[in-house]
């Protein structure tokens, strides 16, 4: 697997019903899709502001590994369960770094609209 690699981007809703802080939430999932299709791990990573203006401060966490199960849908699931999982981890280590949240909601509410609107 060298040279591959897949960095997380939480910040856009999608189709995706994942569990993110004990909520449904609705996220993008072409990170799955290309970590499933590649084999490539994805390599969740956080900037983090330091004490200066031009401070800053980057950390890697541990590589996702996505294998292929035989069911591309559920592996693609799979995989956003867990990009979602250590995005949630990443805000809970430092959440007095995260200011432009808000969005979040977003998230939930789109994730409620999509139940809704499923046939029953």
């Amino acid at each position: 697997m060298d040279g591959k690699r897949v960095g997380i981007d939480l910040d856009v809703d999608g189709n995706c019903i994942v569990d993110f802080f004990g909520r449904p939430a609705s996220m993008a999932n072409g990170i799955a899709h290309f970590a499933v299709q590649t084999g490539a791990p994805v390599v969740p990573f956080v900037l983090l502001r330091g004490p200066g203006m031009m401070c800053s401060r980057l950390v890697f966490h541990e590589p996702i590994i996505v294998g292929p199960n035989g069911d591309y849908r559920e592996d693609v699931r799979s995989a956003m369960m867990l990009v979602a999982a250590a995005g949630e981890k990443m805000i809970r280590q430092d959440p007095e770094q995260w200011e432009s949240w808000f969005g979040i909601r977003h998230f939930w509410d789109k994730a409620a609209r999509v139940h809704d609107a499923r046939p029953s």
